[in-house]
């Protein structure tokens, strides 16, 4: 799954962004969201974005507090962890969730990785999700963030 990105223009919504999704992944809006799917269901993504004057690392806090409360109250092993990190748009706030939940029809032990960016004035949320979490599909979700670039302002 780690292997070449397919390049995807979108520039629809309040979105101004390229990034690279995985080979056989299908991009197609959800309303204002942004969803980009594997083939067999295997791993997803869901890109948002919007205005706001908040900074990086309060929006990152107040998901961070609700997701915990959230995926505590299914799972008491759940795990929600914020770093700070380096991706090639820039400064990022990285937040791994880790819990045991419903994906694709069974219960299964599933990894999102979130990451919260920002551009001017537009925060932008790319939640990678997997109940596969091998190093190949955790390698494609870090390739793929690390391709996004922003378009204009």
């Amino acid at each position: 799954m780690a292997g070449s990105l397919r390049t995807i223009t979108v520039r629809r919504l309040g979105f101004a962004l390229q990034f690279g999704i995985p080979a056989g992944w299908t991009p197609h809006f959800a309303g204002s969201v942004l969803e980009v799917d594997a083939p067999g269901g295997i791993a997803s993504l869901r890109v948002q974005q919007g205005k706001t004057p908040m900074t990086l690392a309060a929006i990152a806090a107040g998901f961070v507090t609700s997701e915990f409360a959230t995926l505590r109250k299914q799972d008491p092993r759940a795990s929600v962890v914020a770093t700070q990190a380096r991706v090639g748009a820039g400064t990022a706030i990285k937040v791994t969730m880790r819990y045991r939940g419903e994906w694709v029809g069974g219960k299964r032990e599933i990894t999102h990785v979130v990451y919260f960016l920002k551009h001017g004035s537009r925060a932008y949320q790319f939640d990678y999700g997997t109940a596969s979490a091998t190093a190949s599909v955790l390698a494609s979700f870090a390739a793929s963030i690390d391709s996004v670039r922003f378009l204009g302002a």
